[in-house]
């Protein structure tokens, strides 16, 4: 729910936008400007419509450490925090992805994020049986 929230507030409203901005001309003064061109086409607007959901999400994660048998030490805490960074420059990468192809594979973005949607969805699944499919596609 954390994660799925943050890179959905972050970046997906953007990636969205991509193959449009290609369309229009867009994306050559977004590559003209000094900063890096993939920070500002990715992170230049934020769906704060997100946020209570992203605090929701830190707020279980903080109530189920308190109710665990066995304390968080600060290194579960760290390693934590690292794997939450990790998942979420994972997810990043299939966005850009999938924003960028977008423009070659349908005519809008949106389409191909819409053929990318289940991709999140299995961010969401147990681990249990995403185990047990690929084993079978292996």
């Amino acid at each position: 729910m954390l994660l799925n929230s943050v890179v959905n507030g972050l970046f997906l409203p953007n990636a969205v936008d991509l193959a449009d901005r290609i369309r229009s001309g867009d994306l050559d003064t977004a590559l003209l400007k000094p900063v890096d061109a993939q920070f500002l086409l990715t992170c230049q607007r934020v769906d704060w419509a997100l946020l209570p959901q992203v605090l929701l999400g830190g707020v279980l994660v903080l109530t189920a450490a308190a109710n665990l048998e066995q304390p968080w030490t600060a290194l579960d805490g760290l390693a934590y925090i690292l794997l939450l960074g990790l998942g979420m420059v994972v997810l990043y990468s299939c966005v850009v992805l999938l924003a960028s192809a977008g423009f070659l594979v349908c005519c809008r973005a949106r389409c191909c994020s819409t053929c990318g949607s289940p991709s999140w969805r299995v961010v969401r699944l147990p681990p249990e049986p995403v185990r047990g499919g690929t084993a079978c596609l292996l």
